[in-house]
């Protein structure tokens, strides 16, 4: 018969587990995807990246569901299942506009470069930036997947500040950036915008050697 439930012990497991982990001890790092190689502003982009874990103050570690067949073993009865795969959900990144506005303008460029959205000199004019870099796509074509993705690392702290869980997010890239609202009446809050990343799977970084960073 169940005795009920043990503070004593609650707590006693709550030491010897570390304590809890809280939702707002985390940084986030990721690096330039290929397709920035021979970008004008790489240099500014790659510190950018470098800065990612100060701007970015909101992410999720994905998760995931698994795609079942259901059937009936003898053609008959109760249903059972199968597991057939796994589909990882998106993540979310959110990021404060620093002054500039240039990590706002990484991940407009980074989109762009996935989708080539500037038709300014028409559909056929192998499409070109505004400022800095010019693109090998026309306007509203699709790059290869492998230029353009990148994968990213959600290192999870301790209370102390020690790495308790770093989750590796595998060939990920961007799929939508937010508006940014601007209102005269807000009391000049900080701007801030989200970014939705695909990913392929995700893994826990001491499964094997990290590929951000190259540790």
């Amino acid at each position: 018969m169940a005795s009920g439930f043990n503070v004593d012990r609650f707590r006693a497991s709550l030491g010897f587990r570390g304590g809890v982990l809280k939702t707002n001890k985390f940084a986030v790092s990721f690096t330039l995807p290929p397709v920035f190689d021979d970008d004008a502003n790489r240099t500014l982009y790659l510190s950018l990246c470098q800065d990612a874990e100060l701007w970015c103050d909101a992410a999720s570690i994905p998760g995931l569901v698994q795609q079942n067949l259901k059937f009936r073993r003898y053609g008959y009865g109760s249903l059972d299942t199968a597991p057939l795969s796994v589909n990882f959900d998106d993540i979310q990144l959110r990021f404060i506009v620093d002054g500039q506005g240039d990590n706002w303008r990484l991940f407009q460029k980074w989109h762009n470069k996935i989708i080539n959205t500037n038709s300014l000199k028409g559909l056929w004019s192998g499409g070109t930036e505004i400022s800095g870099g010019a693109f090998d796509l026309f306007p509203y074509e699709v790059g290869w997947q492998s230029d353009y993705e990148t994968g990213i690392l959600v290192t999870w702290f301790t209370e102390n500040g020690d790495e308790a869980k770093t989750i590796y997010l595998n060939q990920a890239f961007p799929t939508a950036i937010s508006e940014v609202k601007l209102d005269w009446g807000d009391g000049g809050d900080v701007a801030r915008f989200i970014v939705n990343f695909s990913i392929q799977d995700w893994q826990f970084r001491d499964q094997y050697s990290n590929p951000v960073n190259g540790s």
